[in-house]
């Protein structure tokens, strides 16, 4: 990855090269300061769902507000990887509680829901339209195809059920339609 020297690049660039260089970090450090405990790295794609620090309807932000923009775009903003916030949550949990003694000191897990999950775009499209059929989506096919993601390390050693893409949508869409009525 290249890094952005630019002061004006964009803050979605910044953000990403943190995230690489945070982990970075962590792989240099590690070996150096040879810690008593294993340092565990969970990297998940683009987490979608109920935000509990959204408190208004115009207050999409994040990979929500990406995911939003995207549904009312002819075209989508963000590839179709994709994770719940509560997957996230629970990979976290799990992680605190495995026993990695006498394996690598550092642990990684890339957390994205499986294909089989229900994530693409086209099925998102059916989806919305369906449930949610006062948003009038705009997305139209076809799509790229989605990077696949082996999230078989976490699926094992943390016990993750990935949820649904009809749940996690649900979960985000849902809230938005709460948030709305508040109006």
């Amino acid at each position: 990855m290249d890094f952005p020297d630019d002061p004006f690049a964009s803050a979605g660039l910044k953000y990403q090269a943190s995230k690489v260089l945070a982990h970075r970090s962590v792989l240099e450090w590690v070996p150096k300061n040879q810690p008593n405990f294993t340092v565990v790295t969970i990297h998940p794609s683009f987490v979608f769902g109920r935000n509990l620090t959204q408190t208004s309807a115009d207050g999409i932000d994040g990979t929500n507000g990406m995911l939003w923009e995207s549904l009312h775009s002819e075209k989508p903003i963000v590839p179709m990887v994709s994770v719940d916030v509560r997957d996230v949550a629970l990979a976290h949990l799990r992680a605190l509680d495995l026993d990695f003694n006498g394996q690598s000191a550092v642990q990684e897990f890339l957390l994205s829901a499986p294909e089989s999950s229900g994530w693409k775009w086209e099925r998102v499209i059916e989806f919305v339209g369906r449930k949610y059929p006062e948003l009038n989506i705009q997305l139209k096919g076809p799509f790229d195809e989605a990077s696949k993601v082996d999230v078989n390390r976490a699926t094992e050693l943390l016990g993750i059920q990935w949820r649904s893409m009809e749940d996690t949508v649900s979960s985000f869409l849902d809230h938005q339609r709460e948030l709305k009525a508040q109006l």
